[in-house]
């Protein structure tokens, strides 16, 4: 695979409550940016091809890494898209993403 784009790999934003009981909304963070394969992909053919019933818009595949469904999200050519699916192979990822 031809890892050729370049994407940010960020961490969500985490509400936390101030001594006084107020909601203090925290900004997301970047944790890193990497090399990877980003394609054009469909919730059509990731029902086809793995059967699973999800909504995506890429398909990305990297290097393992340690990324997270619930706490990480993608930015790439300025959009943002949510993790959705991670399939983990001997040695790389395939990662369903959904545009934000």
């Amino acid at each position: 695979m031809f890892y050729n784009k370049e994407i940010e790999i960020w961490r969500r934003s985490v509400s936390n409550k101030n001594n006084i009981g107020q909601i203090i909304e925290a900004k997301p963070v970047l944790i890193k940016t990497t090399m990877v394969d980003i394609q054009p992909y469909s919730s059509e053919e990731a029902k086809k091809d793995y059967g699973f019933t999800i909504n995506c818009t890429k398909r990305m595949f990297m290097d393992l890494e340690d990324i997270n469904i619930n706490t990480n999200f993608i930015k790439y050519k300025n959009k943002s898209y949510d993790i959705v699916k991670i399939i983990e192979w001997d040695d790389y990822i395939e990662v369903m993403l959904n545009e934000i």
